[in-house]
This record gives structure tokens, sequence and C-alpha cells, in this order.
């Protein structure tokens, strides 16, 4: 999904890790934050990297979507790398419009999947200007899911400090108490977390 401005583009594309958790894509990120999104006159792209939300688009639209077909989520990495990239190259994905910076952002189960990313393939893709991860857990999602051997990852997971993009850390209360404060690390320069009281 792509949503672009008709006017006055600064140059940003949010783009999301379309959430799962419900058995189809969610733009909870886009939903939360679209007014100011619009406001600042960027763009936005919700990108369907996991099987089930491939699969629920060909199920509910299936003249539309019926011949995707979808590897398995051990290549959901590779696929949010090349919208990426089909982001910044090809102009009919962006009405024309060229793109300055992307930032990649992704909520709960999405933070998890994010979290593995800029771990392990942001430092080779180098894909992304910029990160923001929101209600992540004390872990990471798994580098790799049946039918491949699953390749899972220690919990807690920190976020590298070693990465040359910005990474701002979104918590809500309920996220730090669910994660038993594990995750929590010193800001840096390009790593920030805010922890919101009172939040769900």
């Amino acid at each position: 999904v792509v949503i672009r401005p008709t006017s006055g583009f600064n140059g940003t594309v949010y783009v999301e890790w379309l959430n799962v958790t419900g058995s189809a894509d969610l733009p909870v990120d886009w939903a939360g934050a679209h007014r100011e999104i619009t406001r600042q006159g960027a763009m936005y792209v919700g990108v369907s990297a996991q099987t089930v939300g491939v699969n629920q688009l060909k199920t509910s639209v299936p003249s539309r979507y019926g011949s995707l077909v979808h590897p398995g989520d051990s290549y959901s990495y590779d696929i949010f790398t090349k919208a990426a990239k089909a982001i910044r190259t090809d102009r009919t994905v962006t009405g024309g419009l060229k793109p300055r910076r992307l930032i990649a952002m992704g909520q709960s189960q999405s933070a998890g999947r994010l979290v593995t990313y800029i771990d392990a393939v942001q430092p080779l893709k180098h894909a992304f200007d910029g990160f923001i991860v929101h209600s992540r857990g004390a872990g990471g999602a798994s580098l790799a899911q049946s039918p491949l051997p699953s390749v899972t990852l220690p919990s807690p997971v920190a976020i590298r400090d070693d990465l040359d993009v910005p990474v701002f850390v979104l918590m809500a209360e309920d996220d730090v108490i669910r994660s038993n404060a594990l995750v929590r690390q010193p800001d840096t320069s390009l790593l920030r977390t805010w922890e919101m009281p009172g939040t769900s």
C-alpha cells in the first residue's frame, strides 16, 4: 500500500512492516501516526512481508491477489529489503516522487521482526536511513522459519550499537513490564528509547 502526498513531498518515506498478529496485515503505526505523516508531507508504504498477510490478501481479494506466492517467513527480511529498493528506484511506486530518506517502522510483532532486521540485515544491505521500533518485546524474531531450519535468537536481544543510522525505540509502560525491562539500553548518539508511563 502506497500513500503519497498530493503536493509538497518532504522526501521522507515511512515504510511499515505490517503487523500480522490478527492473521491479516494491520497498519498499526499508520493508524496512530497518519495525521502527522500527512502533515509533514511524507509518503507512507505498508509492506506485506509475511506469509499470513499475503495469504489473507489472496483469500479476501482473489481477483487481485490470488496469483501471489509467498515462499515463507524466512524470506520476509529479503522481501522488506526489496520493497525498500523498489521505493528508492521505481518511480511507478512513488508516483514520480524521489525519496531522500526511508524510515522503517513496525509495532509489536513487527517490532520483533525489525529488531532482527536491524541487527542482522541492515549492516549488510543498508536499505533504510532510520528505524522506529514501536512496542518491542524482549526478543527478536527468528532468522529462519519452516520450511527452513529455525534459527532462533537469544532473549533478551539488544539492538546493536554500531549502526550508522538512527534507531528510535518507543515503549509503552505495558511493553516495559512485559519485557521485564530486559531490553533497556543506554541512549547513544544514534539510539534513543522513550518509555511512556501510564500507557498500555
